[in-house]
């Protein structure tokens, strides 16, 4: 598309907005901005332009929206429009449109030649044959293509509209239609549209009337009416004097005031309104015959509100009426961004969907399609796994057939340049449950996208390609859409026996202050810090303020992520009984009867894969820190099938997300061994626990250091190379050792749960969390603990921390002694004879010898970020600088 031509395009559309934005920009430099886009090829068609444009000019107040959100301002009506607004790639919109409306096209004209013009069309899977004789009698037959009405009900700026004329063109083409009837046709007779956003709704029409321009010169001279709809507001009507004008009886009165106290607030509200059913025609025919001669002094002010109340019944009728297809980009936004009003609404009229908008207009495009209907959507991938949609998942695939669905998952990558949003799914229905039926899924993922968003190809059959019978999701806990599951798999979901049934798993506790109740371990004096006790009770005894505090982590498997403490001072009196601005207490969910058990913990959410840590006793449990208390004789056994291959697996199948919610822990299917297996199982995790701790304890971020591993491992040796090198050594005994035993769990677990078909027991190297010896990390690390030795923190005559608040104790500081008050002089060059480099070498001499302390200086040095010309100690009095 020329310059020229985008830039009558952009003053077109919006000139005929009633309102301009505020914050518009300097035309030229917008349309450069456009032009300068690589997805903005001169293959694309005015509606994108639009499109874009449209996406631009909400950037600003879209921002505003976020910035609020993180200030806990929830988004109110009039904000909607830009925190939900998003483009739709033209191949999902060319996706959803030919497999719904193309589909139906294709039911009643098998042989039409529109499935070679449809790219992204996918052919139905070969079917059983009672589920053709099922489809032979709900297909559509003799269409009359008059009567094919298909909505957008979150139109934006009209692009899945704009596409779906394209079809139809051809459609009425293919019938024989004269070509200059073509156009008024569709746009008056097939194509609907509804949106809260006024700018929105101007922009599609316009859009749309550009698009019928391009086939019919003349489209302008004729009165076209479109079915595009801005939802307008009741707020200000008068209700009661409106009633009295136009019923004539007073069941038409109450029919017209439920219309009027429908559409109160409606711009929060939007498509999701469920308006009466009742004949709207008839009060739009009674609306458009009125005269003056029913205008008195009564009536004056319902009458002056008419225009109002016609487009108000033109609304109303579109929402309550039933269309072949409906195919939408609907909104997206979570419970917690929405204000009072419409969370209320949710949770009355929307209860199973009601966490975020998305799937709200999936339940409610449902009812706007008629039976044997289509439907499609884009939609986040949220609804296929969560818990939270549960109820919704298993109405949804028991009353409707999947056609098709393309998955597009998040595995921590999240929106392109280009629009598409991994992390979702646009999916394709038949507004019919056929028992049997076949489903086509295929998973598109990140790096199968060509630079201008679109699959390399389509459908593209990868090992993520499936053909599946929907009613097999119920196997699996929740029913989730797991497509990509084989029979092996699933089978092992019939197990009697849930991991729940012998390792209660609990969401951890929410503080409501994070920032005061919860510390790192290191920022408390060890005075005040409560580890190992055993109980509630032992607790509260011990006078002790902060205990540890499981709080997830990175990945780590076995032993670790260590760092959180919680103040749990007198049973935690503090925590449970403050309260916020309004009253209320808002930490919850304290799980009092398990907490310092022992038990395995995760982290609710991961990038990574899902892996356990074993706790012996002495924690609290954070949300973010999901915990399972396993019976004593099997605590080891839990951790180690959740450790497993086996257990990728089956949580994949029930929710391949990065949540890992204490739901999915607990539904696992469980495969109890024999004695001798579990006995085997057991003493594996025993020793992996141990090496993964010693490996923990190595490093000072562990409360149980005692002192650095260049120290331990230093043997007969004067030098820092050879300590090196011995803990070096040390660390690939410790690797190797524990991915042979997590090799050899994971082929027990694969033998248990029979699936050697599907899974190998090697482990790969980065999927190993012990830490190996690294140069420069254990230099500096090192040099860490030499400061620490300085300020009495550590000493090398007592194992841990020597002094971490509390009683001085002069007594423990005999080989090497710290520096008075705490105070270290570092200077750029020499000039005090006990400055920090004059206390390495005091340091050095004492722990490797006096005859080594250059060659050891050197060996920390040239650890460290080189820098030409420097000497070993320039070099180390920068890196403490």
């Amino acid at each position: 598309m020329r310059y020229k031509q985008i830039y009558i395009l952009q003053y077109s559309a919006l000139f005929s907005c009633k309102k301009q934005p505020d914050f518009l920009l300097d035309s030229e430099s917008v349309i450069k901005k456009l032009v300068n886009n690589e997805a903005l090829t001169e293959s694309f068609q005015e509606v994108e332009v639009i499109g874009w444009l449209y996406q631009f000019y909400n950037t600003e107040p879209k921002d505003q929206v976020f910035a609020n959100l993180k200030k806990n301002k929830k988004i109110e009506k009039y904000d909607i429009p830009a925190a939900t607004q998003l483009f739709t790639p033209k191949w999902i919109v060319q996706y959803m449109v030919e497999n719904s409306l193309g589909q139906l096209w294709l039911e009643a004209n098998p042989d039409s030649p529109l499935k070679q013009s449809m790219r992204y069309y996918i052919e139905p899977a070969e079917q059983d044959e009672e589920v053709k004789q099922k489809l032979e009698e709900i297909r559509y037959k003799n269409v009359n293509l008059e009567e094919i009405k298909i909505i957008d009900p979150c139109v934006g700026s009209g692009h899945i509209l704009v596409y779906a004329f394209d079809l139809l063109y051809q459609m009425y083409e293919e019938v024989g239609y004269p070509s200059s009837d073509i156009p008024q046709l569709i746009l008056e007779k097939n194509l609907f549209g509804l949106d809260i956003d006024d700018r929105a709704v101007q922009l599609a029409s316009f859009a749309l009337m550009m698009k019928a321009r391009e086939k019919s010169r003349r489209i302008f001279r004729k009165k076209v009416r479109l079915n595009i709809y801005a939802i307008q507001e009741s707020n200000h009507l008068d209700k009661e004097g409106i009633a009295h004008l136009l019923g004539k009886n007073e069941e038409e009165k109450e029919e017209i005031r439920s219309v009027i106290e429908t559409f109160i607030d409606a711009k929060n509200f939007g498509s999701i309104l469920q308006p009466p059913k009742i004949d709207y025609k008839k009060y739009i025919m009674r609306i458009e015959e009125l005269g003056e001669e029913q205008l008195t002094v009564e009536t004056y002010q319902s009458f002056e509100q008419m225009p109002h109340v016609l487009y108000l019944f033109k609304q109303a009728a579109i929402l309550a009426s039933q269309y072949d297809v409906a195919v939408t980009n609907p909104p997206y936004m979570g419970f917690k961004g929405m204000n009072t009003s419409l969370t209320n609404f949710l949770k009355k009229y929307y209860p199973n969907t009601k966490n975020d908008l998305f799937a709200v207009m999936m339940e409610r495009s449902r009812k706007l399609v008629i039976p044997n209907g289509f439907l499609a959507l884009i939609t986040m991938e949220s609804w296929m796994f969560l818990s939270s949609y549960e109820e919704f998942r298993k109405e949804f695939l028991n009353n409707t057939t999947i056609e098709s669905l393309i998955h597009m998952p998040y595995e921590g990558r999240g929106r392109t340049s280009l629009g598409i949003n991994f992390g979702t799914t646009s999916i394709v229905i038949k507004n019919t449950f056929v028992k049997a039926y076949k489903s086509i899924f295929q998973c598109i993922r990140y790096n199968e996208i060509d630079n201008n968003g679109v699959p390399f190809t389509f459908p593209d059959k990868n090992e993520r390609y499936s053909i599946t019978q929907q009613n097999r999701f119920d196997i699996i806990p929740g029913s989730p859409i797991a497509y990509w599951v084989n029979e092996n798999i699933r089978a092992t979901f019939n197990s009697e026996t849930r991991l729940s049934d012998i390792a209660l798993p609990r969401a951890g506790m929410i503080t409501g202050n994070n920032e005061k109740f919860l510390r790192l371990w290191h920022e408390v004096e060890t005075t005040k810090l409560g580890l190992g006790f055993k109980s509630r009770q032992e607790a509260q005894a011990s006078n002790k303020k902060w205990f540890p505090y499981n709080k997830g982590g990175e990945f780590q498997k076995w032993f670790g992520n260590n760092y959180t403490v919680v103040n749990w001072f007198n049973d935690g009196y503090e925590l449970r009984t403050t309260t916020d601005s309004k009253g209320k207490v808002p930490a919850h969910a304290f799980n009092l009867e398990y907490i310092f058990k022992p038990c395995v913990t995760w982290s609710a959410v991961s990038s990574k894969k899902f892996s356990v840590r074993i706790c012996d006793k002495g924690f609290l449990f954070d949300a973010s820190g999901s915990s399972a208390f396993p019976e004593t004789d099997y605590l080891l056994f839990i951790a180690g099938f959740l450790n497993s291959k086996v257990v990728d697996v089956l949580l994949g199948a029930m929710n391949p997300t990065i949540n890992y919610q204490a739901w999915n822990i607990g539904n696992l299917p469980i495969i109890l061994p024999d004695d001798n297996n579990k006995n085997i199982i057991n003493e594996i995790v025993s020793i992996l626990k141990n090496i993964t701790k010693e490996n923990w304890d190595s490093f000072e971020t562990s409360w149980d250091f005692k002192r650095h591993p260049l120290l331990t491992y230093r043997e007969d040796s004067a030098l820092l190379s050879d300590a090196f090198n011995n803990w070096t050594n040390h660390t690939e005994k410790q690797f190797a050792q524990v991915k042979t035993n997590e090799e050899e769990l994971n082929r027990i677990f694969i033998e248990l749960y029979s699936l050697q078909n599907e899974l190998t027991p090697e482990v790969p190297d980065e999927e190993i969390t012990i830490r190996k010896a690294d140069r420069v990390r254990d230099a500096k690390s090192f040099l860490s603990y030499f400061i620490g030795c300085v300020m009495g923190r550590y000493s090398l005559d007592v194992d841990g921390l020597a002094y971490a608040g509390g009683d001085w104790d002069e007594s423990k500081y005999k080989t090497f002694k710290p520096n008075k008050y705490g105070l270290m002089l570092l200077t750029d060059e020499y000039y005090f004879e006990d400055d920090v480099i004059a206390r390495l070498r005091e340091f050095l001499s004492v722990t490797f010898g006096a005859e080594t302390v250059e060659e050891n200086l050197q060996w920390l040095a040239e650890s460290l970020e080189l820098k030409r010309n420097e000497t070993a100690e320039e070099r180390l009095r920068r890196y403490f600088l």
